[in-house]
């Protein structure tokens, strides 16, 4: 386990996390809609969606999930589930606020490229696999960059433990000296106070 003190996950700063995710939020919603458009335009109509942005992410991975079966994929159960757990997820990072590190990025970003595959939408297929390359390799080049840096972090955090574990064992022994010292002192004092004891009875 990585220690905290050297932390290894890198995050983007949120204001420009939350740009991208928009913009590829705004990309599947409209890749689903087109989707739904073309076949379960009856269940569009009844629910009166006339355009993309009236239906959020959310909810169309709660519809893709009850129609799998009416999927033509060859995706198995398990991945199905992770895509659709991404596109619930980045409707949560931007309406709750809540960062994710750049592996999770990756992540999502990878789920978004399968989603639009999935759907068969070739129009959205571009866009979505460009910014996925893009971020990748902006991501991949930072760590490569940065990975000097942990390195030593790394190195000087182990020295830090070693010093923290010589220390704690040196704090130790101080303390039974003490208390040694303690115990000596006491057992001096008491035979000072027995001798006035002594003194006090016999003069009183």
């Amino acid at each position: 386990m990585v220690d905290a003190i050297v932390q290894e996950l890198m995050f983007l700063p949120f204001d420009t996390e939350s740009k991208l995710l928009r913009i590829v939020e705004e990309l599947l919603e409209q890749a689903c809609f087109a989707y739904g458009r073309a076949t379960m335009a009856d269940m569009m109509q009844r629910k009166g969606w006339k355009c993309a942005s009236m239906v959020h992410l959310s909810e169309w991975a709660g519809i893709l999930r009850v129609r799998r079966n009416d999927m033509k994929t060859t995706i198995d159960e398990d991945n199905y589930e992770v895509i659709l757990r991404a596109m619930k997820e980045i409707r949560g990072v931007l309406v709750e606020r809540t960062p994710v590190d750049t592996v999770k990025l990756d992540e999502l970003l990878l789920s978004s490229c399968k989603l639009v595959k999935m759907l068969g939408q070739t129009e959205y297929v571009r866009g979505i696999t460009w910014l996925h390359q893009q971020v990748h390799e902006a991501i991949s080049t930072l760590g490569l960059d940065v990975e000097p840096f942990y390195t030593k972090a790394r190195g000087v955090h182990r020295e830090i433990q070693e010093q923290r574990v010589k220390l704690k064992i040196q704090e130790e022994q101080n303390r039974e000296e003490l208390r040694s010292v303690q115990e000596r002192l006491e057992e001096l004092a008491a035979k000072n106070v027995d001798m006035l004891l002594a003194e006090f009875r016999k003069r009183y």
